[in-house]
């Protein structure tokens, strides 16, 4: 009698534990494959894991790095869904929502775009030689209505007023004609 109630209390030994087990954490292993564009793998890119239910919204997955091979390893995460985000200096981020977590292996591709560079270039003359050039406005006189009706009415004369004004080398412009004949006085605006 003996030997059959050892075994009943084995039996109900191993009948209540079997629910316990059943009852334990189910987790897979997450492998995250971190890409650029062409499908080369990026190594040492930053992989962060946060559960999205109710049942894992608390579960802290440290932040995680891709090997060598690009690939980051989650490891005992418990099954659930999870948005997985992936960062690369030089690349832009990418978050994939919806990530199932099932029993075993569980293995997703994650493809980072090449970052956009935006860069600014202001284009602009040195001040130097800005201020030494002789066809800037620097060097331009623009004579009032006054001082047009003081010159002479005589195109030679007046030719030769305005060069004594305007000094060697000086280039005359008349209402934006250059060079030649000056035209009368009474034509000038």
């Amino acid at each position: 009698m003996k030997p059959l109630i050892a075994v009943l209390v084995l039996a109900a030994i191993a009948a209540g534990t079997a629910p316990a087990r059943a009852q334990a954490r189910q987790t897979g292993t997450l492998r995250i494959v971190v890409k650029d564009p062409s499908g080369a793998v990026i190594p040492n890119a930053t992989v962060v894991v946060k559960g999205t239910e109710s049942g894992n919204r608390d579960l802290v997955v440290p932040a995680l790095t891709s090997d060598g091979q690009g690939i980051a390893t989650a490891v005992d995460v418990a099954i659930g869904r999870y948005t997985v985000s992936a960062s690369f200096p030089g690349f832009e981020s990418r978050t994939l929502s919806d990530v199932r977590v099932r029993p075993g292996e569980n293995k997703r591709d994650v493809t980072l775009s090449i970052e956009k560079v935006a860069e600014s270039v202001a284009v602009g003359r040195d001040p130097a030689t800005a201020a030494s050039d002789p066809k800037s406005d620097r060097f331009s006189n623009v004579l009032s209505k006054e001082q047009i009706e003081a010159l002479p009415d005589d195109p030679d004369e007046m030719e030769q007023v305005l060069k004594d004004m305007a000094g060697p080398g000086a280039t005359i412009r008349m209402d934006g004609f250059r060079g030649g004949k000056l035209p009368p006085k009474s034509q000038i605006r």
